[in-house]
């Protein structure tokens, strides 16, 4: 049983499961940014990436944080911070649980270069004020060559992201495997992987057992 997750590089794994293999398809690297002034109420982080790489957490204190999905929850408990999440993660279900905050709210969103702008416009659409700080980019690489090889055997692959998604299917798949299996972790992903013609499978990436929820649909 060979199984892929291709979480990037960069980012620490929150599945014990030894088993599947981790095959990063790009790197992330910190973006310098200066925080201009800390007047926010409310803090919004869009990924796991924008947790690791935000590093002014002393602002903090006596604000309300918001968080994209689980993965992203999960990130900010580990250093400490309670945050609110909406139960489908994506952008629609955070538009949902920050619609019933004040409109004079302060908005601060930590998020990666070209990372979505969903919440920013809705915000902007409202006229609540709002800010941004980039502190990370993601970088594919000049290459895939290598890792084709990784794949040649595959029965599942894992996708944290729709990047990881586009990459593979641009770069690395081979369209006469016809018994590979998707597992995207979040509607939008598989989504995106289902417009390409494929069956994809809506994944705890959280379970206890994850290794052998993924084996059930092999």
């Amino acid at each position: 049983m060979n199984i892929i997750d291709t979480k990037a590089s960069g980012i620490k794994c929150h599945n014990k499961n030894n088993l599947i293999k981790n095959i990063p398809l790009f790197d992330i690297s910190p973006i310098k940014y200066k925080l201009e002034e800390n007047n926010f109420t409310h803090v919004i982080f869009q990924s796991i990436s924008s947790v690791e790489y935000f590093k002014d957490y002393q602002i903090l204190n006596n604000k309300k944080v918001f968080s994209m999905g689980l993965s992203t929850n999960k990130a900010l408990g580990e250093k400490g911070v309670v945050s609110s999440s909406p139960e489908i993660p994506g952008s629609e279900g955070l538009k949902s649980i920050i619609n019933d905050e004040s409109d004079d709210s302060k908005y601060l969103i930590i998020k990666g270069r070209d990372g979505l702008n969903i919440i920013e416009d809705y915000l902007n659409r409202k006229n609540i004020f709002v800010e941004k700080i980039i502190c990370y980019e993601r970088k594919m690489f000049e290459s895939y060559d290598d890792l084709k090889k990784n794949f040649l055997d595959v029965d599942a692959i894992i996708f944290p992201s729709v990047l990881a998604a586009k990459i593979y299917f641009n770069k690395l798949h081979d369209r006469n495997k016809k018994n590979i299996k998707f597992f995207g972790i979040s509607e939008r992903i598989n989504n995106f992987i289902k417009a390409l013609g494929h069956n994809p499978i809506l994944i705890n990436y959280f379970s206890e057992n994850l290794e052998l929820d993924i084996k059930e649909f092999i």
